[in-house]
């Protein structure tokens, strides 16, 4: 008898703890799905923990020739610097586990996967699970979906069969702006984008509804740092891409 209302106890405790903070893990920005998009080698995707005094974040990082969009429940895109699971009402006793999940053979699968590593090759739909778990106790969980797709276009890769490309960026190496020059040959909207290594977005020059026709964009960094960026020029679902060089 004892035992049984020992057990119901902690089934109680664990439930309240969960009621008082089922709201404390976000991901940000809020949408619908992260887009993971790359050229002619399949995604990639790290998750990446950074502890704070009062909050964590779990940052998601795209890994080679990979870059990252969130969109919302109209396929709008959302902009922002970085995105992830931001964890509120830290606790001491927190202890956190990630998830990739997905539906294979109408059997539903979950792996743990560690902090820090890389997800290689995720071409597919599936969701990042985060847990909170408590003294062992599972308090808290958000799941996220993502997809990841490949458009077979690597960096520099000019065999586009249609005229919507980026077709020249010069200078390159540049310091400290440069001149993009791309074709579009169809109306529609379109977003061209400077990313950095990591996939975060350093730039976006053109997101706007553009006729048939040649264009020209400047890009001046001059808060950049030296290195090697992305120039991405998005039209639907098809990606041009080339990497230009900042030489200070």
């Amino acid at each position: 008898m004892k035992s049984t209302i020992f057990l119901l106890f902690i089934f109680l405790l664990a439930a309240f703890t969960s009621i008082q903070h089922a709201q404390n893990i976000l991901f940000y920005p809020e949408c619908k799905v992260v887009n993971l998009i790359s050229g002619c080698t399949p995604p990639e995707v790290k998750f990446i923990l950074a502890e704070g005094i009062e909050e964590d974040t779990i940052k998601v990082l795209p890994g080679f020739n990979t870059m990252r969009e969130c969109m919302d429940s109209l396929n709008n895109t959302i902009d922002a610097d970085s995105i992830g699971f931001y964890i509120r009402g830290k606790n001491e006793n927190d202890n956190y586990e990630l998830y990739y999940c997905r539906d294979t053979a109408g059997t539903r699968r979950e792996d743990l996967i560690p902090f820090g590593g890389t997800l290689y090759g995720i071409e597919a739909e599936y969701e990042i699970k985060l847990i909170i778990k408590r003294n062992g106790i599972a308090v808290d969980s958000l799941a996220q979906a993502f997809l990841g797709r490949s458009t077979g276009l690597g960096v520099d890769d000019d065999f586009i069969t249609t005229n919507f490309k980026i077709t020249s960026v010069y200078p390159n190496p540049f310091n400290p702006s440069t001149t993009i020059e791309y074709e579009v040959d169809k109306s529609g909207s379109i977003n061209l984008s400077v990313y950095n290594l990591l996939g975060e977005l350093v730039a976006q020059l053109e997101n706007r509804y553009a006729a048939p026709g040649k264009y020209q964009k400047v890009w001046g960094a001059y808060s950049g740092q030296s290195g090697i960026y992305f120039v991405v020029l998005r039209y639907g679902n098809s990606v041009s891409v080339k990497k230009i060089i900042l030489l200070k």
